[in-house]
């Protein structure tokens, strides 16, 4: 197809691989298709409960669509679709062997990734209360990583306490998670002074026997995170403001984060501005 003036893609997966998937669309359509418009099926679903527009700012040439408007759509003249995929962006760009990497990718977009200013301002407010510019900040995801990960590859809760007293020793932890005994685990070790948690589990996260008995009855999806999407985002912008950010391991959202992170090293610090 030569005359594509529009290109429809979709991923259905969880904020930090669907946001990657959409900015290797972002790159494929100009690369390939110079002026075509890019529309994205943004579907809420367990992985990624919530839309793109009520956390982040409006894309230029891009279109947030649902599955249905995309079938409505897809036998139109001049539209190009590709379906549903899971793929990284580094097997996208060697499936369509792009002229740029998948690093080449995520730097040349993530700029465009922008809070709206209504979630920019709770991200601020929470770090200039908790002085999280002077904080130690760490990502520990466990509700799927271990289905994930063969055996061995995922860091022990020790290893973990070991690597942060190492470089943030006498500081506060800020602690994004998914996992509720996680936080249970870091504030039995840290003690609840020395570490800081955005909220409580009360979205999603059901504790113990209930928890499997949900489960069970699909009420809540065991392969997902329990968190609501908009503390998620939330979340990781926190993290970016920290003087020391501990990753996780092959994960997406921690190597979004560490982007942040790195971004927000060059800017002039929040805590230290007037509100």
């Amino acid at each position: 197809m030569t005359n594509v003036t529009t290109v429809i893609a979709e991923c259905d997966a969880g904020i930090s691989n669907r946001v990657r998937a959409l900015m290797f669309f972002m790159y494929y359509t100009q690369w390939k298709y110079n002026g075509a418009k890019l529309k994205f099926v943004w579907d809420v679903n367990d992985a990624c409960p919530g839309r793109f527009l009520d956390l982040f700012s409006p894309l230029p040439h891009v279109e947030f669509i649902s599955s249905v408007e995309a079938r409505q759509l897809e036998t139109s003249p001049g539209v190009l679709r590709f379906r549903n995929t899971y793929k990284t962006v580094h097997q996208l760009t060697s499936h369509f062997k792009t002229p740029v990497g998948d690093k080449g990718i995520l730097h040349r977009y993530l700029p465009d990734i922008a809070l709206t200013t209504r979630v920019l301002r709770q991200v601020e407010a929470f770090v200039r209360e908790h002085n999280i510019c002077g904080a130690c900040s760490t990502h520990v995801r466990r509700t799927d990583l271990k289905a994930q990960l063969a055996e061995g590859r995922s860091e022990t809760y020790m290893t973990l306490f070991g690597a942060i007293e190492k470089h943030c020793s006498g500081m506060p932890v800020f602690l994004a998670t998914d996992n509720a005994e996680t936080q249970r685990i870091f504030l039995r070790h840290y003690e609840h002074d020395h570490v800081v948690v955005p909220r409580a589990f009360v979205f999603r996260m059901i504790d113990g026997e209930k928890a499997a008995a949900t489960i069970a009855s699909g009420t809540v999806s065991s392969e997902f995170r329990h968190t609501d999407l908009e503390t998620s985002i939330i979340d990781l912008y926190i993290l970016s403001y920290a003087k020391h950010f501990r990753e996780t391991m092959h994960s997406s959202y921690s190597e979004w984060a560490r982007w942040l992170h790195h971004r927000q090293a060059k800017l002039p610090s929040i805590c230290e501005a007037k509100p």
